[in-house]
């Protein structure tokens, strides 16, 4: 009868840590819903209040962001530990033996599981990488996860609910059955609460939810890690501009060759980063790095206090952190394709960014010139501004020893450790 009740109520623990685990994210569920009726996507991080250490002034912080474990490593590797803890020797008392290994087998499924768990959670909180990333990195944070959540995945917050709600109840079918076996009447009491709290474990992290907040979990901090990265030991030059005005084909153009091009969460265009080499080999024997190139996503004409959203922010985020120069392009052939990019809202954008950025090496281009040419009654192009081609190669060679004048302004600029800023 008593080896009957013990088997009940190990299955009984072991359904109730199922129950427990399949619960964890129905909690979160329903926030979630309520941001995407919103429109909401990420958090907007922001860093708690009080001291602590300044952001870096270096970017490509989030490419260290660790991996967080997979549920099912997690429930390997604590009934491995569990199954590793040894027997007290020095005890010569058979209960008491049998007692502190199976609460020490109880602890040990516990650690094995809650340790990684409260490290992935603290690496991923918002306010944590609000406090250590520099502010180009957060704002590509920002908009990835809001792109992310748009798409349909869980907003971070949610799954570190969830991420922190598994390791509590790991923590405490742990303890719990840590207690249970110290408290046991005899030896085989002790052993078999020992199990149970290791089966409890187990099964915590290996129902569906926990899997599900882990993967979920594993994908935001994949997307955030494949981030770009701009070296500030480098000049840089962003190319901006409407969207659909060439400003990709642009950067292929300027680079020595194919820029690196991902197609990043935050746009289905993708962002570029190219890198724009001399002619002359350096005293290595290769080309010496004349600075980097970043095709950022496209800005829209705004009204006065209208929002833009998260991709024109990275944008104007990439002009606030960083030192680049500007290059501005523009297609006034009224071929842009976007009802919001005509000739005269690219022309009141340009305006616009030229009075916020006032001290920037500034190039102008008119991309498409053939087109440009073509049109019936163009709109006047801004004073000095290049008409380029990438068809028929017109203006690139004038265009590219702009671009490297102006990326010698950025390094110049640097050098004095004066940030080509305009405050």
């Amino acid at each position: 009868m008593a080896t009957v009740n013990r088997s009940m109520a190990r299955l009984l623990l072991v359904a109730a840590a199922s129950r427990l685990a399949a619960s964890l994210v129905a909690p979160a569920a329903a926030p979630a819903r309520r941001a995407a009726r919103r429109g909401g996507g990420g958090p907007r991080f922001a860093a708690a209040g009080g001291g602590g250490p300044r952001p870096p002034r270096a970017t490509g912080g989030l490419r260290s962001l660790p991996v967080a474990p997979a549920a099912a490593e997690l429930a390997a590797a604590a009934a491995r530990r569990a199954a590793a803890v040894p027997e007290d020797a020095s005890e010569r008392n058979a209960a008491r033996r049998a007692a502190r290994r199976a609460a020490r087998r109880a602890d040990a499924a516990g650690q094995a599981a809650t340790a990684p768990l409260r490290a992935a959670a603290a690496a991923h909180e918002p306010a944590r990488l609000a406090r250590s990333l520099h502010a180009f990195d957060l704002a590509c944070a920002e908009a990835t996860l809001a792109a992310r959540a748009r798409a349909g995945a869980r907003p971070l917050g949610a799954v570190l609910a969830d991420v922190r709600a598994l390791r509590l109840a790991v923590l405490a079918a742990a303890r719990g059955g840590a207690a249970a076996a110290r408290a046991a009447p005899d030896a085989r009491g002790a052993a078999a609460a020992g199990d149970d709290a290791v089966a409890a474990v187990v099964a915590l992290l290996g129902a569906p939810a926990a899997a599900a907040a882990l993967d979920e979990l594993r994908a935001h901090g994949r997307a955030l890690r494949a981030l770009p990265s701009v070296s500030l030991a480098a000049p840089a030059a962003a190319v901006v501009g409407a969207p659909n005005v060439g400003k990709s084909t642009l950067v292929g153009l300027l680079s020595s060759s194919a820029p690196a091009v991902a197609d990043y969460a935050f746009t289905t265009r993708g962002v570029g980063l190219g890198h724009v080499y001399g002619a002359a080999a350096g005293a290595s024997g290769a080309p010496p790095l004349l600075g980097q190139v970043l095709d950022a996503p496209g800005l829209l004409r705004r009204g006065p206090g209208e929002p833009r959203n998260d991709l024109e922010r990275l944008t104007l985020a990439t002009l606030d952190h960083l030192p680049t120069a500007v290059v501005f392009v523009a297609d006034l052939s009224g071929a842009a394709g976007d009802a919001a990019s005509s000739p005269a809202d690219q022309l009141a954008l340009r305006a616009e960014l030229r009075a916020r950025y006032p001290r920037r090496p500034w190039v102008d281009v008119v991309a498409k010139a053939d087109l440009y040419a073509a049109a019936a009654d163009p709109a006047p192009a801004p004073d000095g501004a290049l008409l380029v081609s990438a068809r028929d190669g017109t203006g690139v060679a004038e265009l590219r020893a702009r671009l490297e004048a102006a990326l010698a302004g950025v390094a110049a600029a640097v050098a004095t450790r004066r940030r080509p800023a305009d405050a």
